[in-house]
């Protein structure tokens, strides 16, 4: 859960990575996701300002909810439970899914010289 601790310790790994790993130079994608978020917390608050002041997007929050745990316990993904308890939970990790799938898009010209002439 987002504690003082936690964004301390984000910040100093978010350092390490622009100094010593040079991201922004190699020019790669850095993106930040809240786990485990109770909002209307006052934990919450501190976390959304201190998300505030980094130059990176927030992807999405993770909830800390019931739904991981009723996932884990099935075996299954949170996307694979049914009902709409489960919905806040799989439309933030369909942020998280999107996200992903941004930095992996093939542009359409490069995807015919990939592929050949042919779409699939």
């Amino acid at each position: 859960m987002p504690s003082p601790i936690d964004i301390h310790a984000a910040a100093h790994f978010i350092q390490d990575l622009l100094l010593i790993a040079k991201i922004r130079s190699r020019g790669i994608r850095l993106g930040i996701v809240a786990n485990r978020v109770r909002e209307h917390t006052l934990v919450f608050r501190d976390l959304e300002r201190f998300l505030c002041t980094l130059r990176f997007p927030l992807v999405t929050r993770l909830r800390d909810s019931q739904n991981h745990m009723r996932a884990a316990e099935q075996g299954l993904g949170v996307h694979e439970l049914h009902g709409r308890r489960a919905g806040p939970d799989r439309e933030r990790w369909g942020r998280l899914i999107d996200w992903l799938d941004e930095g992996t898009a093939v542009p359409d010209a490069d995807r015919q010289t990939r592929a050949g002439p042919f779409p699939s």
